[in-house]
């Protein structure tokens, strides 16, 4: 137990609740060598493969997708991607401007959150041509389908998404993915289980297959759908916790949009109580509002759970 942190109004809180909500990506599934490495392959081969541009993205790494996560709004793989993708554009159209990738970073922050804050950010510091040179050379769509290729391979692409891949035929990162989760450990939860992830229906699937956590109540599963907006957007939230009829909920994640997520559920003054667990290590990133339950795995919380759940039998 010593390597949760936690207070003792969490202790009491976690003798009552009665439905663990579960991130995906980085919490039941290590994603580094999947998901996170298809951002840093897909960025470097848009850019020298598909708009044949002489650019040096050989440095764009795991390291650089992982700077960008961590910033608000960049809770989606593709949308990461796309702006990885349009850092290296501005730091070779315009290096005299473009800074590092934690000062565009911030720079895009403070002009807004996601996407949005990107091209906030390009208004207001280059020029109508600049903006409209990257408009030219980044299509979603096309970046899209190029991450959807590298992380489905071969062998997933057309069971993931529908399509069999035009330009990667090798084995997919998905194939790389690595189980976090203790199956065992985590039949020994008698209540509730929902899932909170920004993957999409097949992909989440695919993972609960994975997890061996099929039988879950699919009304307690919620996954990018384009009907509910995603994190930190809490409605999918919300509906997890009105399908369980839960009286007091912890959602554990690794993201700052998912602890963002548990604090604008909190803001709606809803009856259903729910609390952050952050998994991950001492990580200053975090506000010390997220870091007041955490731990460095899900196995970590779960254990501490089980041994102060007052639905849990003691072995």
């Amino acid at each position: 137990m010593d390597n949760v942190q936690y207070t003792t109004d969490i202790e009491k809180y976690v003798t009552r609740i009665d439905l663990l909500i579960f991130d995906i990506d980085g919490v039941l599934i290590d994603t580094r060598p999947s998901f996170i490495a298809t951002i840093a392959f897909t960025s470097q081969f848009y850019v020298t493969e598909l708009l044949k541009l002489p650019i040096d993205v050989s440095d764009v790494s795991v390291k650089d997708a992982i700077t960008f996560k961590g910033y608000t709004g960049f809770n989606n793989d593709w949308d990461v991607t796309e702006g990885l993708i349009i850092y290296c554009l501005l730091r070779w159209r315009r290096p005299e401007t473009t800074g590092s990738l934690r000062d565009f970073m911030q720079d895009v922050t403070n002009a807004g959150t996601g996407l949005s804050g990107i091209d906030s950010f390009i208004k207001q510091n280059f020029s109508p041509e600049d903006f409209e040179w990257i408009q030219k050379h980044v299509n979603k769509e096309r970046v899209r389908k190029t991450f959807q290729e590298f992380y489905g391979g071969e062998k997933y692409c057309e069971l993931l998404y529908g399509f069999c891949p035009q330009y990667y035929l090798g084995a997919g990162s998905v194939e790389n993915e690595i189980i976090l989760l203790d199956k065992e450990l985590v039949k020994r939860w008698k209540g509730n289980t929902g899932i909170l992830t920004g993957r999409m229906k097949n992909e989440t699937e695919l993972a609960l297959q994975m997890l061996d956590l099929t039988k879950l109540d699919r009304s307690l599963v919620q996954y990018t759908d384009h009907i509910l907006p995603d994190k930190p957007h809490p409605a999918k939230i919300e509906k997890i916790l009105h399908s369980a009829k839960s009286n007091m909920a912890l959602y554990i994640g690794d993201s700052i949009d998912d602890f963002l997520t548990v604090v604008n559920y909190n803001q709606l003054g809803k009856k259903s109580e729910l609390r952050f667990g952050l998994v991950s290590e001492d990580d200053i990133r975090f506000p010390e509002s997220a870091r007041i339950f955490q731990a460095p795995s899900v196995n970590d919380f779960i254990r501490f759970v089980i041994k102060r759940n007052s639905r849990i039998i003691p072995l």
